[in-house]
């Protein structure tokens, strides 16, 4: 039996940013989300590269419209 998904709306968050607008002007400008690490502390930052989703949990939590860490 097949299954059918529905799908209501785009919503992005990623390191290239938030929103489908966002996400489609950085596709567009061959932007890179691939960064030097700078939201983790540690003291391999310099040795990765890594896609990094620029938001605390907080502002994630906003934007997906659930409840904060408050």
């Amino acid at each position: 039996m097949a299954e059918r998904v529905v799908v209501t709306g785009i919503g992005i968050i990623s390191a290239l940013g938030t929103g489908m607008q966002a996400h489609i002007n950085a596709l567009r400008n061959k932007q890179s989300g691939v960064k030097p690490i700078s939201l983790l502390k540690t003291r391999y930052a310099n040795d990765f590269v890594l896609g990094e989703i620029r938001m605390t949990s907080d502002e994630l939590s906003a934007y997906a419209g659930l409840p904060t860490g408050d």
